[in-house]
């Protein structure tokens, strides 16, 4: 690489910092210590494959159409494309990968919480997030 080039590096890396300083990537939720694990994975079932801000809105859209993430697991994958939009990236494939997500979950904890990843050691953590289907 030339000075030339690391030069031009520099100033695009500058351009690109100050052009996206509001695309937060972190959780959309209040606080985010507070937020149960499932919804931090949410989180990034939504933002794979796209960009922060579409991913916040479609959060958006899905805390506002559900009362809790029991009655989001339930919904059809049709549902889930619906709210996403069909412009959304990979919404088909998107879809069903939150709807498998959540059903492993259900079906491992009873419920849909990963409250007990948070007491659990990262290597066991990780061995657990990394076993759950559907997951990239």
């Amino acid at each position: 690489m030339t000075p030339a080039d690391a030069a031009d590096l520099s100033a695009l890396l500058k351009q690109l910092k100050s052009a996206y300083k509001d695309a937060e990537i972190s959780s959309p939720t209040e606080s985010a210590s507070d937020a149960d694990p499932v919804e931090h994975l949410l989180w990034s079932l939504l933002l794979w494959e796209s960009t922060p801000v579409k991913a916040r809105e479609a959060y958006k859209r899905f805390t506002d159409a559900t009362s809790d993430l029991n009655e989001f697991r339930v919904m059809l994958k049709s549902e889930y494309e619906d709210l996403l939009g069909p412009r959304y990236p990979l919404v088909s494939e998107r879809a069903a990968r939150i709807k498998m997500a959540l059903n492993d979950v259900y079906n491992r904890e009873h419920d849909v919480t990963l409250a007990s990843l948070l007491k659990a050691q990262k290597r066991e953590a990780r061995k657990y997030l990394d076993s759950i289907e559907s997951l990239p």
